[in-house]
């Protein structure tokens, strides 16, 4: 899957991960070096100008860097548990977001689509509790042409709550 990646998939574990994208280390890259460049490319400024031309480029990556996500379904514990970090959260602060709810409230995993403006489709796999609440198994939908992957990976966590009956019920 090219969203999320299965890191375990047994009868009492479902955990996924999302790491930042190819694209995203490449923003960060490139970024860096055109405040470099631009940087290093003016001559006769004061030095104190250089460093923030290449300064405002690696923070120009780092504001367009995407986020590690994980996505735990525990049932020994039957607990659900969405973890999110940050570049500066993962290597210069060492904490992390978490989420962390009851997973037998879980009623319901639907595939929600979102009209991007200018970027196209997005795409978000949410869980709905017996409250009313919802949460999504990522922080932001995902650009995608269609909704197959995030289809299967509602599927494993219907089979995975034992809801896939629930859904077939409906369907009828």
């Amino acid at each position: 899957m090219a969203f999320v990646r299965v890191v375990e998939k047994t009868p009492e574990r479902l955990h996924y991960k999302r790491s930042p994208s190819f694209r995203s280390w490449m923003v960060l890259i490139g970024l860096s070096l055109l405040g470099t460049v631009i940087a290093s490319s003016s001559t006769g400024d004061v030095f104190a100008w250089r460093i923030l031309c290449a300064l405002a480029g690696i923070l120009l990556g780092y504001i367009c860097f995407d986020k590690w996500e994980e996505c735990l379904l525990d049932r020994r514990d039957g607990r659900l548990t969405i973890i999110e970090q940050s570049m500066a959260d993962r290597f210069v602060l060492g904490k992390s977001k978490r989420v962390v709810a009851d997973l037998n409230s879980v009623v319901d995993v639907s595939v929600e689509k979102e009209v991007v403006r200018y970027a196209g489709t997005g795409y978000q796999v949410v869980l709905h509790f017996d409250s009313g609440f919802s949460l999504s198994l990522l922080s932001c939908s995902t650009l995608a042409f269609n909704s197959n992957e995030h289809d299967s990976v509602k599927k494993d966590i219907l089979s995975f709550l034992d809801l896939d009956a629930c859904e077939s019920k409906k369907d009828i």
